[in-house]
């Protein structure tokens, strides 16, 4: 596709947007705070992987907790379940189904490739 024939397809699509208001039933993580936090600062908020730290534009350091065995089915919540990673990271293993090799503290996935950690000091 042309980058004409692309701007001319994303043109004929229906902008249109709203809001819907639902009631019903949420289902709310529930999770103790602290303890990721505390993760977060002893590895200076940088990812276990690439060992980068993500500053924003307002000085703000962004890093997130994934946990290794899904917590919506777990409500496991242990440090050694948690690792600390970049935003990309994060999404990518989600995104690729990554799984956590603990003998080996190393990230797999299906196409082959293998992440190392290179910053561990609770797994």
């Amino acid at each position: 596709m042309t980058d004409e024939q692309f701007i001319k397809y994303i043109q004929s699509l229906n902008p249109s947007a709203s809001i819907e208001i639902k009631e019903g039933l949420m289902k709310i993580r529930m999770y103790n705070k602290k303890l990721i936090d505390e993760l977060k600062e002893k590895y200076n908020y940088r990812c276990q992987i690439c060992g980068e730290s993500i500053l924003g534009e307002d000085g703000v350091a962004v890093s997130e907790a994934h946990h290794l065995e899904q917590f919506s089915l777990t409500q496991n919540n242990n440090p050694d379940n948690i690792m600390i990673l970049c935003p990309s990271h994060h999404r990518i293993i989600h995104k690729a189904k990554g799984l956590f090799n603990r003998r080996e503290h190393v990230i797999e996935y299906n196409n082959g490739r293998i992440d190392s950690l290179t910053l561990n000091y609770h797994l």
